[in-house]
């Protein structure tokens, strides 16, 4: 191998493959991974195991910075069933996603908006898209779409009961104790901060702490 590759150093390792994946997820590949070790694999080392491209972003940088828009962009990535890289390069995975082109303008209008009520509007189109989109790929049965004002506040939300159709999906044995266990919540605000290799023992220990 050149010591550099198109002007930058060039930097090799050379494993065998059990020894890159327990590297790299912790994961021992004689055995079939459980559905705990599923969900606290990270993604971004996911994404680099399964996919060769690298990406610099837009739109990433500025969405994460409110976390209705990041938790609407990875919804998309789940019904899509495509790994989701770190914050870096996640704006430009989202626009490369198919709904990326359709949904990604609607995101930014929600990031632009100066006013409550003008950031309640372009979410709801945000929502409704996003909603849509899950009936549209058969997730689940089709999940009726409504407007609610929640807990008598005064913003208007676009409202599915997509939790209760993704929970009456589960069949899974191994899937159903952990959903009832943790009935709310992703497991990526733990994963975003426990995200080494080694911090994965301890997110397998919380999904079993309750």
């Amino acid at each position: 191998m050149p010591d550099r590759f198109e002007g930058r150093a060039a930097y090799v390792e050379v494993h065998t493959v059990g020894a890159y994946f327990r590297q790299q997820l912790g994961w021992d590949v004689e055995r079939e991974p459980t559905a705990g070790e599923w969900l606290t694999f990270p993604e971004p080392n996911l994404l680099m195991v399964t996919a060769g491209a690298v990406f610099h972003d837009g739109l990433g940088l500025q969405g994460v910075r409110d976390r209705l828009v990041q938790d609407l962009m990875r919804l998309c990535f789940l019904m899509e069933r495509t790994y989701a890289p770190y914050s870096k390069w996640f704006g430009t995975a989202f626009n490369r996603l198919d709904c990326g082109p359709a949904i990604a303008p609607l995101l930014q209008t929600v990031l632009h908006a100066t006013t409550w009520q003008e950031r309640e509007a372009a979410l709801s189109r945000v929502y409704r898209a996003v909603g849509e989109l899950h009936n549209k790929r058969v997730i689940t049965a089709p999940v009726e779409l409504g407007v609610e004002r929640l807990w008598d506040r005064p913003f208007e939300v676009v409202w599915g009961d997509f939790p209760g159709a993704l929970a009456a999906g589960i069949q899974d044995p191994e899937v159903r104790r952990l959903a009832d266990r943790w009935p709310v919540g992703g497991i990526d605000q733990l994963r975003n901060v426990l995200h080494r290799t080694a911090d994965r023992r301890h997110l397998l220990w919380l999904l079993d702490s309750r």
